[in-house]
């Protein structure tokens, strides 16, 4: 029988206690055991060759209930306190995707990448949905909100939990890209003039608001597409507020 001997020997004795044991009698440790009165024993001599018999004294019990009593130190060490942690992948398959977007982006609005578009109304053929001035003032925009996003998932896998240097940048970032979406999409030169004289010659009947695209008219379209901009940044900024007063509550 193999053993891990302690102080007193408990795990010894508790297997002992819970299954009895019948040992040569030349085993050290159970005569160890046996002097510290924490084993009695018996000879079965009903048989040819004679064997003795180890059972748990009173004293035993007492030991092993005293290692059964449950005590701090067998409790696991703590685990780390995750209730702020901000996941490493998810950071840096925000910055990549950032970044990545925010130059095709740049490369359509410039015109080194083709926007491929085309609507055929009749003999006309309309291949431009936005106007020059439009994409020439999407390009600094778009650059600022892909430089604050990047601060943001950096300052992210840098501490990589919600500090309230983090909950700012996020909340910085996220009002900048509200500010900047509102203001591109109510542009009165949003879409291009073939477009807008395109969508102004239809006869669209009950939905006749689609005539205010892109002529600086009030639009429902943009107003609602506005309203969800903002509420949408404002739950990003809500999320980040709880996450940190969270974490260090």
């Amino acid at each position: 029988m193999y053993v891990s001997v302690k102080s007193i020997d408990g795990k010894y004795l508790k297997h002992l206690m819970l299954s009895g044991c019948a040992n040569p009698p030349n085993n050290p440790l159970l005569r160890r055991l046996e002097s510290q009165e924490l084993l009695a024993s018996d000879w079965n001599t009903s048989k040819s060759r004679p064997r003795k018999y180890y059972r748990i004294s009173e004293k035993g019990q007492d030991e092993v209930s005293k290692e059964l009593k449950w005590r701090i130190e067998d409790l696991p060490e703590a685990l780390p306190n995750d209730k702020g942690r901000i996941p490493l992948s998810d950071s840096i398959a925000e910055l990549v995707l950032t970044v990545v977007f925010s130059i095709i982006a740049i490369l359509l609005c410039s015109g080194i990448l083709p926007i491929v578009f085309i609507i055929q109304n009749g003999d006309t053929e309309i291949r431009t949905l936005f106007s020059s001035s439009f994409l020439t003032s999407c390009i600094p925009a778009i650059a600022i909100m892909a430089l604050f996003d990047v601060c943001e998932y950096v300052s992210k896998i840098k501490a990589r939990r919600w500090t309230p240097f983090v909950c700012g940048l996020v909340i910085v970032s996220n009002l900048i890209n509200m500010g900047i979406t509102i203001y591109l999409i109510n542009r009165p030169d949003l879409f291009s003039v073939e477009f807008t004289s395109f969508l102004q010659d239809i006869d669209w009947g009950s939905f006749d608001i689609l005539r205010f695209m892109g002529t600086g008219g009030i639009n429902a379209i943009i107003i609602f597409i506005s309203i969800i901009t903002v509420v949408c940044s404002l739950i990003g900024c809500g999320n980040a507020l709880y996450k940190t007063f969270k974490n260090r509550a």
